[in-house]
């Protein structure tokens, strides 16, 4: 008997780990669509923009939120909460430019916080990929924000693609050789400080990697 209460009180625990997890996962996963969110809508509501930036906006706006949506629960789903009925994970051959196009728009307002520039290629231009274009854009965007944060006030970011690899490159210092192996360890920050004061828990690249084996990938 003692055994079996044993196990269990092992099984609440871990089922209480998972779900804080997801929590602290979640939270991570809102902040940039948010920014971006809250951008076009301050610009909506300051500025006098022509009709069609003005259905522009709006429809970042509400894409961003529907992405959002979805994404709560593919985030149960990858995290081992979410296993009833249906997989939500959809995947389907996405256009890769017009994909990274849509990161860079929706990057945009996070970057103007330290006047950073995006460029983006992709090798062909018509390339296409299997993958959930909404767990692949919060893999993509989460290396941007990480970019961000390593870089320098006026600096640049770089996102190129081709058949083999898609890669984020910035002018930041990088990451430490110690550190390398760590860095997909849920929670674990190589400068804590810098991390916190950016609003960071050390989940990014958790994420990403969880979301780069299940297509297939490797981060």
């Amino acid at each position: 008997m003692a055994d079996a209460m044993s196990r269990q009180m092992e099984q609440l625990q871990y089922e209480v780990r998972r779900q804080e997890e997801f929590t602290a996962a979640f939270a991570h996963e809102l902040k940039t669509p948010l920014t971006s969110i809250i951008g076009y809508a301050d610009t909506l509501l300051t500025l006098r923009l022509s009709e069609r930036r003005r259905e522009q906006a709006l429809q970042y706006i509400g894409d961003e939120c529907r992405r959002l949506s979805r994404l709560s629960v593919k985030m149960l789903e990858l995290t081992g909460l979410y296993e009833m009925g249906e997989s939500t994970i959809e995947k389907k051959e996405v256009e890769v430019l017009p994909f990274l196009e849509k990161v860079k728009e929706l990057t945009f307002w996070r970057l103007q916080e330290k006047k950073l520039s995006l460029e983006i290629s992709c090798t062909p231009e018509d390339l296409t990929k299997t993958m959930d274009q909404d767990l692949m854009m919060s893999l993509v965007m989460n290396l941007v924000d990480n970019a961000a944060k390593a870089s320098k006030e006026g600096g640049k970011i770089w996102i190129r693609a081709d058949e083999r690899e898609l890669s984020v490159r910035d002018e930041g210092k990088g990451i430490p050789l110690e550190d390398l192996a760590r860095v997909t360890e849920a929670f674990y920050m190589v400068d804590k400080a810098r991390a916190r004061s950016a609003g960071s828990v050390g989940l990014g690249l958790a994420i990403c990697e969880e979301i780069a084996m299940l297509h297939g990938a490797r981060l």
